[in-house]
């Protein structure tokens, strides 16, 4: 088992580290750019979520969601020149979000060191030409399973309204602490 979470871990770091002629301290300073992007975006959809939820339960919640998580997204990318911003997942709600083949790697990795028993998941950092491009971890928490938990606790409600809004919907069934996605912030290094 600790030679899984050790060949995880090195699966990461590898992702962190790029190419050899990139320089640690200028992986450093995009994980702090994208950190703060990251925030923002969690910040903004994370109020109007909590605000949907307490005016109408789950399926308020899902509602509003599905029609501001990307324009907010989209709102933050705008705000950040040179910096463009997603969600990503292994298992998806919105097809808008499929995870490219960098991001499932990425996300598996991350997925091989909780399997070990790793608390805490490291942002991985990836050079492609003149791209960075940096994943941030989106864990479960305990609002998130109230619409992304097991589907026999949702209302019959909520579970219509899923499958009106999201009829190819992947993304139930996660438990508490499980990796739900990532935060994909690029960087055009021009």
């Amino acid at each position: 088992m600790k030679q899984l979470g050790l060949l995880a871990g090195l699966s990461v770091a590898t992702f962190m580290c790029g190419c050899s002629d990139h320089n640690t301290a200028n992986d450093q300073t995009y994980i702090d750019r994208s950190e703060a992007i990251v925030s923002e975006l969690k910040t903004s959809l994370g109020t109007q979520l909590k605000q949907a939820m307490q005016a109408g339960g789950p399926v308020n919640a899902l509602q509003v969601c599905q029609q501001i998580a990307q324009p907010i997204t989209q709102q933050v990318t705008g705000d950040h020149e040179g910096a463009q911003v997603s969600r990503t997942a292994l298992r998806v709600r919105n097809s808008a979000n499929l995870a490219d083949t960098e991001s499932t790697s990425i996300m598996e990795s991350w997925e091989a060191l909780l399997a070990t028993g790793a608390s805490s998941l490291p942002p991985a950092v990836s050079h492609d030409g003149d791209t960075i491009t940096v994943h941030h971890p989106i864990m479960v928490g305990e609002a998130c399973l109230k619409c992304h938990g097991d589907p026999a606790s949702f209302s019959e409600e909520l579970q219509t309204t899923l499958g009106e809004l999201y009829p190819a919907d992947q993304a139930t069934g996660y438990e508490l602490g499980q990796l739900r996605g990532a935060f994909r912030v690029e960087f055009s290094n021009d």
